[in-house]
């Protein structure tokens, strides 16, 4: 999906709206110029930040944040 956003994005005019299915499956239109990053999202990456915030958790105690 980032990809196919970033060639819209590449695209000469550039359109005037981006569409494109988020993570829940719904379907999101935005206008090119308030898009400032992207970032796939797979199963993979998922679980990598999932195990990231479980040991980020062990690490910080629950007062301080």
């Amino acid at each position: 999906m980032a990809r196919h956003i970033e060639r819209e994005l590449d695209r000469w005019p550039r359109p005037r709206w981006v569409t494109f299915v988020d993570v829940a499956g719904g379907r999101v239109k935005v206008r090119p110029g308030i898009i400032e990053g992207l970032e796939q999202s797979s199963t993979e990456t998922r679980e990598l930040w999932r195990l990231w915030r479980k040991q980020r958790d062990k690490e910080v105690p629950p007062d301080f944040e």
